[in-house]
């Protein structure tokens, strides 16, 4: 979490061998619970965002110094979702579609491959 030297997201994917169904999800941690060897906060534990999404998620610096960028990949689909997380919270995703769709003939095609993986942003954040 920006600005914030105790609380942070922990963004997890669910795996294609568990047919994606748990998503993308997240909890909220606080390193300052648990005689600070940390916690999850019982309200914010397992918020899922979006559904059926490829294994890969990255993290990009915002512009603006503070923010942080959140990209994943929905699985049948050719949407990037970017989800921008603030000193406030996660705010609501931009979708980019760029015609390249992860669909379950990949996963016949390539084996798991297809979905699973690394995701990595360019360097200078685009």
């Amino acid at each position: 979490m920006p600005d914030s030297d105790s609380r942070s997201y922990l963004f997890t994917t669910d795996r294609l061998e568990r047919f994606l169904t748990n998503g993308f999800r997240y909890p909220l941690l606080d390193m300052y619970l648990d005689d600070f060897f940390g916690a999850v906060l019982t309200d914010q534990k397992n918020l899922k965002l979006l559904d059926a999404v490829i294994e890969k998620i990255c993290a990009i610096a915002h512009p603006n110094d503070t923010d942080i960028c959140v990209l994943t990949h929905k699985y049948f689909s050719d949407a990037f979702f970017a989800y921008r997380v603030t000193p406030e919270g996660i705010e609501p995703t931009v979708i980019t579609r760029i015609r390249s769709d992860h669909t379950a003939n990949q996963v016949f095609e390539k084996g798991c491959g297809a979905a699973i993986g690394q995701m990595k942003a360019a360097s200078e954040g685009k």
